[in-house]
């Protein structure tokens, strides 16, 4: 059945036609268009700001690694910060009777053969402690070995830092379970033959972790090698794990080129001599870079007259 259509009633003469109210939604979507060019700009200019003032230039030293000159962190403790003068020369040191002995380490090598080929034309027994997994450390090793060089494995280790400051491949973590760390350091030990002793690359973090250090150090011990702390903290509780596990054991004095001047460099000589005649001996790290390579070649003949220069497996000793 058809439904009847609706008649259309007329509007009436003289009244006026109601009209629809216009829907309330337009001033929000010009609302809406405001905000997204409001949004828009603010990344305009957002990107304009990160292109003319990059992060970088803003914080320098935040995240930032300068590989080719490694040994800039972890610095303990906090040394001198202001540089002498370039034309500053060590005192001349007069050695009581006896000489003292002393030991230089040469930290990070095996990146490049060419400083250690310098280092090794010094002719006096240094000691070259290598990056695993570093490029040229077999051609480095072979030259150690013909030299008279004492070798050793440099070992990555967390620090502070991190994940910030990265220390390297093959680095061992707190986080690691003891599985993992002993065959981390397994690994790394492995990939630099012929050598005596292990030092930390950074580690302040890990160095100051009671249960994994007596980890490392009975791995160490089970290798018959020996330890040698960085010092890279105040924290480092390294000693006392070698005391535990009777491991022949020994600690950095000084760091020659934490800044890396020559007149710095050789202030740093001077205080590694008098440390040595202070304490009877003393322990330098350095690393391979050409302002330090420069001042060694510079000041051995000096260096040699104030102390007798060793291997650093000489100085090393059970901790009582």
């Amino acid at each position: 059945m058809a439904t009847p259509a609706k008649r259309k009633i007329p509007s009436k003469p003289g009244l006026p036609v109601k009209r629809k109210p216009r829907p309330a939604s337009k001033p929000l979507k010009n609302l809406f268009g405001w905000i997204t060019v409001f949004a828009a700009m603010l990344i305009i200019v957002g990107m304009a700001l990160v292109k003319w003032f990059p992060p970088e230039k803003l914080k320098p030293s935040v995240g930032k690694i300068d590989h080719a000159k490694p040994g800039l962190y972890e610095i303990y403790p906090p040394e001198p910060q202001t540089p002498p003068a370039e034309t500053i020369k060590p005192p001349i040191i007069h050695p009581p009777p006896g000489l003292p002995r002393a030991a230089i380490i040469f930290d990070d090598m095996g990146a490049d053969i060419r400083a250690a080929e310098r280092l090794s034309n010094l002719g006096c027994p240094l000691t070259f402690s290598i990056l695993p997994y570093s490029s040229h450390r077999m051609d480095v090793i072979h030259l150690a070995k013909a030299s008279g060089i004492g070798l050793m494995a440099h070992i990555p280790m967390e620090p502070i830092e991190y994940p910030r400051i990265k220390p390297g491949t093959g680095a061992l973590f707190v986080r690691m379970e003891p599985e993992e760390l002993v065959a981390r350091l397994s690994n790394d030990i492995r990939d630099v033959p012929d050598i005596q002793g292990i030092n930390n690359h950074m580690g302040s973090r890990l160095t100051s972790n009671p249960v994994q250090m007596e980890r490392v150090l009975a791995i160490i011990h089970s290798k018959h090698l020996f330890f040698v702390d960085s010092r890279t903290t105040p924290n480092s509780v390294a000693r006392a794990a070698a005391k535990l596990l009777q491991v022949p054991f020994a600690q950095r004095d000084v760091f020659l080129d934490h800044l890396v001047e020559k007149g710095a460099i050789r202030a740093q000589i001077v205080r590694f001599i008098e440390t040595a005649q202070r304490n009877g001996s003393a322990i330098a790290i350095g690393h391979p870079h050409e302002e330090t390579i420069a001042v060694l070649e510079e000041q051995m003949a000096a260096i040699r007259k104030s102390v007798v220069l060793v291997p650093v497996s000489e100085l090393v000793a059970v901790p009582r």
